[in-house]
């Protein structure tokens, strides 16, 4: 962490870089996990983690994987933080692809 600090020090400016931008989209993506972790917590009230099989535990593990990952791309989706990670070109494939309106 400290030599990414330094490096990221030394390139703005040497380089003169801004990193507003990314700053920001570092935000929506941190936000994004808050919001995934929170609702993974409240889920634990509902499906229970500790069971005695290994098929169930998968199982489990299945719906959570699916849970998270749902509110995390409806957050970065409605965010456009999926576009600007992707870019504008790459991100509209995707849609085409997955059907997608906007």
């Amino acid at each position: 962490l400290t030599s990414a600090l330094i490096s990221t020090i030394h390139m703005k400016r040497k380089f003169k870089l801004e990193y507003k931008s990314t700053f920001k989209q570092l935000k929506h993506i941190i936000i994004g996990v808050i919001l995934m972790l929170g609702v993974m917590l409240l889920a634990t009230f509902i499906i229970p983690l500790k069971v005695n099989s290994r098929v169930l535990s998968l199982i489990i593990a299945l719906v959570y994987a699916i849970i998270g990952g749902t509110v995390y791309l409806i957050y970065t989706y409605k965010t456009k933080t999926l576009e600007n990670v992707f870019g504008e070109e790459l991100f509209n494939k995707i849609k085409k692809k997955l059907k997608i309106k906007k």
